[in-house]
């Protein structure tokens, strides 16, 4: 297998064309508009707005297909002479600042450059380590390689190609409010041609073709409570497992059993509904009577009717929610339905809600802000979906084997004198990191997705207990923890 520092991780860039030593340099702008990034969430510059005198270009975030369904601003940014500015709020949120992401002036190894985003212990100082050009499509651009820095490498009009809080994440947010969630850049596109500038194994989740993702199959769906009160927000006591699995027939129609489960394995779990499914619509069957649980037909306009004795209504009152929305939104892998609902919490194909069980009732100490979340979705021994909760390593839920238990234990560790070798468990791999107890992250490599080893450096690691992370191409991640000494 081979592994790729950050400075040799930019593979491939020049897509869809020939590369000629004859091609001219010519500067192009990180702040542009009918441009297109992605890292798990789009990101375009739209329209302009003045602050203060000064001008700014609209970053816009959007999750769905097309892009414009369901766009929401995220920031503000503006370049001039090679420096890019961004406006977010203050720690104490009572003004905006102006901070700098990108400097594209630097022109050789030993420059200095100050990014709000770097935290150095020279206030935010960068020491350029290498300059060099590359290829992207019919042009040349700089590539800016900083030392001893974990984000690494940034690019014209592409920005910062790594594991990073530079590209967008921190531009917009309260410092604060960020900890250290670290997203990678996955492609630059342009929007107008289609043509890409940068690709790092995914393209467009939108141009794969939708196919609608049944709600009612084989699978297990895990619960936490969750109450805002809480000084965590997470009661970990609380974890509920809803199985579907198995079928009955009852007047001719087939359904499967909804079993409740505190524990990993529905043999051990009670039956407390039949659910089956057609026309993208599921059906749950308590007692003898039939209720309408989801209707993923649904369309923007139309209106889903809720019963007044159904256990799923909490009111007593027949309910009458229009849609408000509809929208296709990409997920991991795939692309996937959303509908909006008037004062309810969306329905996502496939899972339903990710925040209210199917059969508990409001809870009437709490209210609305607290309920049970969805921690899970497993199918057969796959994660559909996987909420990590804010990767919090300290949780220990053991019916989440991808986090705890089965693939942690096929992550084998073996501590030499200076390094600690990660057997890898398969190909599609593409990330490697080390992280400490308060979520910082330590140490991090790029991975070519093939199957081997990876190497973490220890000569300069304290003692103490990490958290080794690897995430493959869907972006799930693998996680162990690891004592050094």
């Amino acid at each position: 297998m081979k592994t790729h520092l950050l400075l040799c991780t930019f593979t491939a860039i020049c897509l869809g064309c020939i590369a000629s030593q004859a091609q001219e340099y010519e500067y192009v702008p990180f702040v542009r508009e009918n441009v297109e990034w992605f890292d798990g969430d789009k990101y375009r510059f739209i329209g302009d707005t003045i602050v203060e005198g000064k001008t700014y270009k609209k970053c816009y975030q959007s999750n769905s297909c097309p892009f414009e369904d369901n766009m929401r601003l995220y920031g503000l940014a503006r370049e001039e002479d090679r420096v890019v500015y961004c406006l977010r709020p203050s720690d104490e949120q009572e003004e905006m600042v102006e901070e700098i992401i990108y400097d594209f002036r630097a022109e050789k190894a030993g420059d200095r450059v100050y990014l709000s985003w770097e935290n150095t212990y020279d206030e935010n100082e960068c020491i350029i380590a290498q300059i060099d050009t590359i290829l992207v499509n019919d042009g040349k651009r700089r590539r800016i390689e900083l030392q001893d820095s974990y984000q690494g490498i940034y690019i014209e009009g592409i920005g910062s190609i790594g594991p990073s809080q530079g590209l967008f994440h921190l531009l917009f947010t309260i410092p604060t409010e960020i900890g250290y969630t670290y997203h990678i850049l996955d492609y630059v596109k342009n929007i107008e041609t289609g043509e890409y500038e940068y690709v790092n194994g995914r393209k467009d989740p939108c141009e794969m073709e939708y196919e609608y993702t049944p709600y009612v199959k084989e699978c297990c769906f895990g619960y936490y409570h969750y109450d805002p009160g809480d000084v965590r927000g997470y009661d970990l006591d609380q974890f509920y497992h809803y199985f579907i699995t198995g079928e009955k027939v009852v007047d001719g129609k087939t359904y499967k059993q909804l079993v409740e489960s505190r524990n990993c394995n529905f043999s051990s779990g009670t039956e407390v509904a039949l659910v089956r499914e057609e026309n993208q619509k599921v059906y749950l069957l308590d007692g003898t009577r039939e209720w309408l649980l989801y209707d993923f037909s649904l369309e923007k306009g139309d209106i889903f009717t809720v019963e007044a004795d159904s256990p799923l209504n909490p009111t007593g009152k027949e309910l009458k929610i229009p849609v408000t929305h509809d929208y296709v939104t990409y997920w991991v892998g795939q692309v996937r339905k959303v509908i909006f609902l008037e004062g309810y919490s969306p329905w996502i194909e496939g899972l339903g809600t990710t925040d209210r069980l199917p059969l508990r009732p409001f809870d009437p100490d709490c209210g609305t802000q607290c309920g049970d979340k969805l921690y899970y979705q497993r199918i057969d021994d796959e994660f559909d979906y996987l909420d990590n909760i804010y990767n919090r390593f300290d949780i220990i839920e053991p019916c989440t084997s991808s986090v705890s238990t089965t693939e942690a234990d096929a992550l084998r560790i073996a501590r030499t004198p200076d390094a600690l070798v990660v057997t890898l468990p398969g190909d599609g791999y593409r990330l490697a990191e080390l992280i400490d107890t308060t979520g910082r992250l330590v140490w991090c490599e790029y991975l070519d997705g093939e199957p081997g080893e990876v190497s973490v450096p220890t000569t300069a690691l304290a003692p103490g207990v990490y958290v080794v992370a690897l995430t493959d191409n869907r972006g799930k991640r693998t996680v162990q923890k690891v004592g050094w000494q």
